[in-house]
């Protein structure tokens, strides 16, 4: 499938959450591991329901946030969403394409 049209959808089994001001903390009970997610994480993370795809992701994102959001900034949240099990399945970025750091992301902005 290309990478525009995957469509992470976030786990909800096995899970605590609990919102904080700006951040989300999300307990595994499987793993005895804690998540904490920042506002940008945690807003993909509640959209992430295996039908909205990244590029839909980054517009929702924008009207919350009211301001532009790069696709990239969506791709590292639901990577490092990935590797924290808190999606249905890990989505691989595609291949060959060259993935920006968080420091190169944060020079971005």
């Amino acid at each position: 499938m290309k990478r525009e049209h995957l469509a992470p959808e976030a786990r909800k089994e096995g899970l605590i959450v609990h919102e904080l001001s700006g951040e989300v903390l999300v307990y595994d009970l499987d793993r005895h591991k804690a998540h904490c997610l920042n506002k940008t994480a945690a807003l993909v993370w509640e959209r992430c329901d295996g039908k909205t795809s990244v590029p839909q992701l980054v517009q929702q994102l924008e009207t919350a946030l009211k301001t532009p959001v790069d696709e990239e900034v969506v791709w590292l949240a639901v990577d490092q969403l990935g590797k924290s099990r808190l999606l249905q399945e890990k989505i691989a970025p595609e291949t060959g394409r060259v993935r920006l750091s968080r420091r190169e992301l944060i020079k971005r902005a």
